[in-house]
C-alpha cells in the first residue's frame, strides 16, 4: 500500500477529539498542533483521496477538492481545524449543493448527506420525489429500518393524515440531515474504513441525487 493511501485512523486519534475537538484551534500549543497534524490532518487527506478516487463509481458529478477549506473542514463556529470531508455536485457547486459529507468525532465516525441550504430547497426536492417514487421510498425506508438516522424542522403538517406513515419521518421543512454513526470500536486503525464508508456513501447516493434534483437511479420512476 502507498505511503500517501489511508491506513487507519491511530487508536490516538479519538482520544485526541474527546481532549481537543471543542478547543479552538487558535488556543493549541505547539505539541498540540503538531499531533494533530500526526493523528488527524494526514489519515483525513488520505481518507478524502481515496474516496475521491472512488466517486466517480459511487455516482455521477460528485466531487471532492482534497484540502483544507474545500473538502476538509472544520465544525462551525469554534475556529476547529478540519475534521470533516464533504463532497458535492459538480454542477452546483461548494457553496450551492446539498453535501455528502463524512464527520470525524469522538463519539464515531458519521457518514450521511446534509442540505445545507437554510430555505430547505434540498429538502423540498427530496419530498417531492418520495411521494410519487415507490423505489425511492422502499430504499428510504430501508435506510431507516437499518439504523440510519433523519433530522430536521419538521413540516408542520407533516401529521395531518396526507402523508403516508412510512414518509412522515422525511417530511422536513429545512436542515435535513441523514446519517450514520460507525463505532470507534469497529474502526480504529482499519484500512478497510475507506471501503466501509465508500459502501456506505453509495446507500446514501439516492437521497443526495433527490436532494440535488438529480436523475434517480434506484429502479424506475413509476408511480
Amino acid at each position: 500500500m502507498s505511503p500517501n493511501h489511508f491506513r487507519g485512523f491511530p487508536p490516538t486519534t479519538r482520544s485526541f477529539l474527546t481532549r481537543h475537538g471543542e478547543t479552538p484551534e487558535h488556543a493549541w500549543d505547539g505539541s498540540t498542533r503538531a499531533e494533530y497534524a500526526t493523528v488527524m490532518l494526514a489519515p483525513l487527506k488520505a481518507l478524502c483521496r481515496d474516496l475521491a478516487e472512488r466517486l466517480p463509481a459511487i455516482g455521477p458529478r460528485i466531487v471532492a477538492e482534497p484540502r483544507v477549506g474545500a473538502s476538509l473542514w472544520g465544525a462551525e463556529g469554534i475556529g476547529a481545524p478540519a475534521c470533516r470531508i464533504r463532497f458535492w455536485d459538480a454542477d452546483l457547486g461548494r457553496e450551492r449543493s446539498p453535501w455528502i459529507f463524512v464527520n470525524v468525532t469522538s463519539e464515531g465516525i458519521e457518514i450521511g448527506a446534509v442540505d445545507q441550504d437554510p430555505r430547505g430547497s434540498g429538502a423540498g426536492r427530496l419530498r417531492s420525489a418520495l411521494l410519487p417514487h415507490r423505489p425511492l421510498r422502499a430504499h428510504v425506508a430501508g435506510l431507516a429500518a437499518s439504523g440510519w438516522r433523519i433530522s430536521g424542522t419538521p413540516l408542520p403538517d407533516a401529521g395531518d393524515g396526507a402523508v403516508p406513515d412510512d414518509l412522515r419521518a422525511w417530511m422536513i421543512g429545512s436542515q435535513l440531515r441523514v446519517s450514520l454513526l460507525l463505532d470507534w470500536a469497529d474502526w480504529t486503525g482499519e484500512p478497510g474504513l475507506v471501503d466501509e464508508i465508500a459502501d456506505r456513501l453509495r446507500e446514501i447516493v439516492p437521497v443526495f441525487d433527490a436532494m440535488r434534483g438529480a436523475d434517480l437511479r434506484v429502479g424506475s420512476t413509476t408511480a
